[in-house]
This record gives C-alpha cells, structure tokens and sequence, in this order.
C-alpha cells in the first residue's frame, strides 16, 4: 500500500498524540471491542477483563506499540510488524 506525503504526515501527527498513552489507549480498545463484540471475549478467557486491568493495559499497549512501529514504517509495515510477532 502507497500513502501519500498528506496521509504520511497525519499517521505521524497520530501516532505523536498517541505515543506516550499506549497502554491507556489499548485499554480502552479492547474494553470498547469487547462491549460491542461480547462473543470476542472467549479469545481471552486466561485475561482478567475488569476495567482498567493489568492484562487489558498490556496486551493493548503491546497491540498499540506494534501499530506505532508500523506507522514508523509505513513503506515496509509487514516488516514492522513481523517483528512483533516473533518478540510476542
């Protein structure tokens, strides 16, 4: 996939704002993910789904880190993020 010099620029403008929330952010992802898509919680049966929970901020943050590396990369995004999924 091709972006343009404008798309490029506010995939980095977003990734910035982003950046220094990820666990946050993730969090709440997959709370939101999990409200509207009830039946995706038996993919995380061993996770502790409470709001705010340890393993709802790491496994989010981890998923916000890899889409963050990936947004660094944007001419090589497989790469990127093939490099998560060896590490994880």
């Amino acid at each position: 996939m091709t972006f343009s010099s404008a798309e490029k620029a506010a995939i980095a403008s977003l990734r910035g704002k982003v950046s220094g929330h990820t666990d946050e952010i993730g969090a709440e992802a997959l709370e939101r993910l999990f409200l509207s898509y009830p039946q995706t919680k038996t993919y995380f049966s061993h996770f502790d789904l409470s709001h705010g929970s340890k393993d709802l901020r790491g496994h989010g943050g981890k998923v916000l880190k890899a889409i963050g590396n990936a947004a660094s990369h944007l001419d090589d995004i497989p790469h990127a993020l093939a490099a998560f999924l060896i590490t994880a």
